[in-house]
């Protein structure tokens, strides 16, 4: 995707306020200052990818998830990130391992510098090349839609400092164990890090 495209998705995606928004490809490009076909491209692999609605003649609005439990999300991110590790495991190159140190690395430096208010996109941006180094697209599909629904659903800028500093930890035991090709240390690292969730516990219970 190019620059302009993904600056134009992640505007729609982490920006927008949701409740009562409509969006359209002329007031996206203008925006943008881009053509009205980039900011269609972006709406329509957006509508196709569930999050949002097309109104013919009026624009887009996004699609309302507030009647599915909170929990489920939880739980399918850490189904689809436990695939992912494993598929990470088995098929990770060099330069992918080498993209999941950037976004830790990334973090480290908005830790270090106590600028939580951009420490959940970087925790995406980590997510996101565990992901991608899966080589698998139906994960990395099924997770571009898990990560934006779960982001509006959690302000982690507003968490205490203690959050971020887990979370930081449990990267570096991920990536370590990645690195190192250790699917034992890889899977506890990952599990311990969203499996112990209350809310996804809570489900695997009752499954």
């Amino acid at each position: 995707m190019s620059d302009i495209k993904e600056q134009i998705r992640n505007y729609v995606c982490y920006e927008v306020e949701r409740t009562g928004t409509l969006l359209s490809e002329r007031d996206l490009a203008q925006r943008f200052n881009t053509r009205r076909g980039n900011a269609r491209e972006v709406l329509l692999s957006l509508e196709s990818a569930g999050l949002l609605i097309r109104h013919p003649k009026r624009g887009y609005s996004f699609v309302d998830y507030s009647s599915t439990n909170y929990s489920r999300f939880r739980f399918l991110r850490y189904m689809v990130e436990l695939l992912a590790a494993r598929g990470a495991f088995e098929a990770a190159t060099t330069a992918d391992i080498d993209r999941v140190y950037q976004a830790l690395q990334q973090e480290e430096e908005i830790f270090a510098s106590k600028r939580f208010s951009e420490f959940s996109m970087s925790d995406l941006a980590f997510h996101d090349a565990l992901i991608a180094a899966s080589h698998d697209k139906m994960l990395m599909h099924v997770f571009s839609f898990l990560k934006i629904a779960l982001f509006h659903a959690e302000n982690l800028s507003t968490r205490p400092e203690s959050l971020y500093r887990g979370t930081l930890e449990s990267h570096r035991a991920i990536y370590a164990a990645l690195q190192k090709r250790d699917w034992p240390a890889l899977s506890q690292a990952l599990r311990r890090h969203l499996g112990n969730d209350p809310l996804v516990a809570k489900i695997k219970e009752d499954l």
